[in-house]
């Protein structure tokens, strides 16, 4: 079964393919976890909200598997609102020994110690 959703953010359409079975649990009250259990959580999140994977990334923080080398390892997590620091999406553009939460826009040093 194709699952078709346009994105609410950028108005992207996205599809992925799901097993009628697991929509069928899905559409019966099942959890997305117990009924996706296959498909990640960008797929899931997908099948939920509609959000894309693009928009995804940018709003939870979190790459997606084939962009993880480019966004460098995770190196904390932000005191205030606790979204995932990396090495290398992160960096601040005002400071080269910084990194910024897109979120809150707090700043940390290499430690985690925020600025």
């Amino acid at each position: 079964m194709e699952v078709v959703k346009i994105c609410p953010f950028c108005g992207e359409s996205s599809t992925l393919h799901v097993k009628d079975e697991q929509m069928y649990k899905y559409e019966a009250g099942t959890s997305a976890q117990e009924a996706f259990d296959d498909i990640d959580s960008f797929g899931r999140e997908l099948i939920i909200s509609g959000v894309c994977f693009n928009c995804q990334e940018k709003v939870f923080n979190r790459p997606l598997k084939c962009h993880e080398a480019s966004w460098g390892k995770e190196l904390f997590e932000c005191e205030c609102c606790g979204t995932p620091i990396y090495s290398e999406h992160n960096k601040s553009k005002k400071n080269p020994n910084a990194w910024e939460c897109p979120s809150c826009h707090s700043t940390y040093d290499e430690t985690g110690k925020e600025l």
